[in-house]
């Protein structure tokens, strides 16, 4: 069953380096969406065919909506009053060794709705994930699924919601997780205490359309806030209710494991270097001996032909 990973942690930041990272493109534009280049002061209107390259800001203001593209074909909408931040961005052909090549972004405020292709599988003792949103405390790792999340202006909590696969949510600081099927959503309150799983009347009434040839694209999160509090605070009581799940020794025996295996990476890796140095030196030295063998006879043709000249008779 796919899969998505939420991670709560105290601090976050891109594990994948600018220089492993790709372009994305948009592909749909509707109103004002400002994009602010790194590095530069002043923002620039985005438009269809645009692109965004890593430590970009994108702003969505009010009214306007954007669809944006990966190189592995995986999509993300962008809802009013939107502040995405850019941390990475993934390949389409990145370094099969290291693996570690993936999309970054740090969601700021408003909501987003992600379709993930994990077209291009990743087998790195790391894991890493194709997609990756962040919060000021969580992040949620994607792998290929349709997931909606969004940060309510008013609570401050945030709320995810899953279509397709299968969601764990997982809090370091507490050592707590919590597994999140489909058709369920959960709440994030405070931004590190979870509640239970379930369904909710409000998540049905999400445009989870992502093609603008058919039809409206909003997302509708800021429509139902009202239905969204008033479900949420009459249950509330029950979805506290629930029995921390401890995951970090699990973790830890996982992590003894992929340290194991980069050692034998490593071990591997000095001793073919040990061995090439061994068959260059003696190469170079093979090639020394050469050249000094070539000069040592060049300097005696040399000797030669001085001397005949010498000896001929003036």
């Amino acid at each position: 069953m796919k899969k998505i990973l939420i991670v709560v942690l105290l601090c976050s930041f891109p594990l994948i380096s600018i220089a492993q990272s790709g372009l994305a493109r948009f592909i749909y534009v509707r109103g004002t969406v400002e994009v602010h280049p790194a590095g530069k002061k002043s923002p620039y209107n985005a438009s269809r065919g645009s692109t965004v390259a890593p430590l970009d800001t994108i702003r969505v203001l009010d009214k306007s909506l954007a669809v944006l593209r990966f190189e592995d074909k995986s999509k993300i909408k962008l809802d009013p009053n939107t502040v995405v931040e850019v941390e990475t961005l993934i390949k389409k052909h990145f370094d099969t060794k290291s693996g570690k090549s993936q999309t970054s972004l740090r969601l700021k405020a408003g909501s987003l709705m992600a379709k993930i292709i994990n077209k291009y599988k990743q087998k790195d003792v790391d894991d890493t994930p194709p997609m990756e949103i962040k919060n000021d405390h969580v992040s949620i790792g994607v792998r290929g699924t349709t997931f909606f999340t969004g940060i309510d202006s008013e609570s401050n909590n945030m709320w995810t919601s899953v279509k397709d696969g299968e969601v764990q949510a997982l809090n370091f600081s507490d050592d707590d997780s919590e597994v999140i099927g489909a058709g369920q959503s959960i709440a994030i309150e405070k931004k590190r205490n979870f509640t239970k799983p379930s369904g909710f009347e409000w998540s049905d009434k999400l445009n989870w359309n992502m093609d603008p040839s058919k039809g409206k694209m909003i997302s509708n999160f800021g429509k139902t806030r009202a239905d969204r509090f008033s479900e949420y605070s009459k249950r509330r009581k029950n979805l506290q209710k629930r029995l921390r799940k401890s995951f970090k020794n699990k973790m830890k025996r996982r992590y003894k494991m992929l340290r194991k295996r980069r050692q034998q990476y490593q071990n591997k890796f000095k001793g073919s270097q040990k061995l090439f140095s061994k068959k260059y030196k003696k190469l170079n030295s093979k090639k020394r001996n050469k050249f000094q063998e070539m000069s040592d006879r060049r300097k005696k043709r040399l000797k030669n032909r001085f001397k005949k000249k010498e000896q001929k008779p003036q």
